[in-house]
């Protein structure tokens, strides 16, 4: 999933002609990062996941403090990996009243709204990552962001 938000690196197409590949910057990765400790921003975003309301929650690193097995290796800066809340479950629901904790206290409010769409955008945190197996792809991994530190 792509940041179409972001500014364009260059300006007209003779900009962008004159440039070489090297100067054009590369994509963010969005892959899971390994397990560990990590330092990025979070920004949620409400979206629609399988035709039910959601909220989304991007993470960008900035950098990594420490994995948790040395010989992975660390995500570059500015790599990117989401989760998301499926609303209609208390489980789900319950999940978000988690993720949603650190940056009430933080900033002072506990109205869900106000946090979603005003307050969770582009917020610093420090942050552990764990992984959470699919139940049908065993080879297939979900981020699982804990122990978040608003900054």
């Amino acid at each position: 999933m792509a940041d179409n938000k972001a500014e364009a690196q260059f300006a007209n197409l003779d900009d962008l002609f004159a440039a070489s590949l090297d100067d054009i910057a590369d994509l963010p990765s969005f892959e899971v990062p390994s397990k560990g400790a990590y330092i990025g921003t979070v920004t949620t975003a409400i979206k629609e996941v399988n035709k039910k309301p959601a909220i989304e929650v991007t993470y960008t690193i900035l950098e990594t403090v420490e994995l948790e097995d040395s010989d992975d290796k660390a995500p570059a800066p500015g790599a990117k990996f989401s989760t998301a809340f499926i609303l209609g479950t208390p489980i789900a629901e319950g999940f978000l009243k988690q993720f949603l904790a650190p940056f009430a206290e933080h900033f002072g409010t506990t109205n869900v709204g106000e946090l979603i769409r005003d307050l969770i955008q582009d917020v610093q945190i420090a942050f552990t990552l764990g992984h959470r197996a699919d139940k049908e792809d065993k080879e297939k991994f979900y981020a699982v962001v804990k122990n978040v530190t608003v900054a």
